[in-house]
């Protein structure tokens, strides 16, 4: 049960370091038009650079959700969330 908890970590933190990857490349992008003035034909480069990554973090956002959700641990997860709620006295509609 540890090694099914260590493995979903791992996949959700290299996710995050993922994604936070795309952001910080994004911001440079962003910044390099607005403060280098750049040629039309760079900049439209750069814009299509830019809807190219956005499209992707979406892409992977929605697989990696759907990852998620068909993990064969997530009723492992979601009866722990149950337990949580439980023993602190929380009450929630979707658990």
């Amino acid at each position: 049960m540890e090694d099914s908890q260590l493995n979903i970590n791992k996949k959700i933190y290299d996710f995050q370091i993922e994604m936070f990857y795309w952001d910080r490349y994004l911001i440079g992008l962003q910044d390099f038009i607005l403060y280098e003035k750049p040629s039309k034909t760079k900049k439209y480069k750069i814009q299509h650079e830019i809807t190219r990554v956005e499209f992707y973090k979406f892409k992977r956002q929605t697989a990696f959700t759907d990852y998620l959700k068909t993990y064969k641990y997530s009723n492992e997860f979601k009866n722990k969330l149950k337990t949580f709620y439980n023993d602190t006295k929380i009450n929630t509609n979707d658990t």
